[in-house]
């Protein structure tokens, strides 16, 4: 078995036994269960999310659990976590394609500050000191919206001495700006 089909079983084995990914008793659509992942008001979302349970299931060796879904914001979370989980198990053997020192990181908070670390996301860090200092934008902006992923896979910046291994690639008057080396990542977020 491949290493993305072996990581996807344990995956799926994982929201099984953890009880992320149940199903319960249901009566509606023609269904006498309903998994946790499915939306209840709408008959294929149940009918669907019921049959791939169970081939999931099925293919995980592991049979469903009869339970009540989770509340929200648990399940939410903790399929967050398993997701995460996955990536770290089946990204971070990719190495070979990959190279570099990476890092998988479950999102726990949603502040401009967390996500100002990561450079797509350092905009959105600026706008909202911005937003903060002038009040015309931030009623322009709004207070709730901001961009959040779940989780964010990272290369971790190098030192110069491991750029420039098998060449002089960078010296103190080259790449001032490129987020790869280490000596450019001065804390920007406020």
């Amino acid at each position: 078995m491949s290493i993305l089909s072996e990581e996807r079983v344990n995956f799926h084995r994982y929201l099984i036994k953890n009880e992320i990914l149940t199903h319960a008793p249901f009566s509606k659509f023609d269904a006498n269960y309903i998994c946790s992942n499915a939306d209840n008001g709408q008959k294929h979302s149940v009918l669907v999310t019921n049959l791939l349970a169970a081939k999931v299931a099925k293919k995980a060796g592991v049979i469903l659990v009869d339970r009540k879904k989770k509340d929200g914001q648990t399940l939410g979370n903790e399929f967050e976590e398993a997701c995460a989980l996955y990536l770290k198990n089946a990204f971070l053997r990719l190495g070979s394609l990959r190279p570099g020192n990476w890092e998988v990181q479950k999102i726990s908070g949603r502040k401009q500050s967390v996500l100002g670390k990561y450079e797509q996301y350092r905009h959105l860090a600026e706008l909202g000191h911005l937003a903060a200092e002038h009040p015309e934008l931030r009623n322009f902006l709004g207070d709730g919206y901001t961009v959040a992923p779940d989780v964010v896979i990272s290369r971790v910046p190098e030192q110069d001495e491991v750029i420039n291994t098998s060449a002089n690639v960078v010296d103190g008057d080259s790449c001032h700006q490129a987020m790869l080396r280490a000596t450019n990542h001065i804390d920007k977020i406020k």
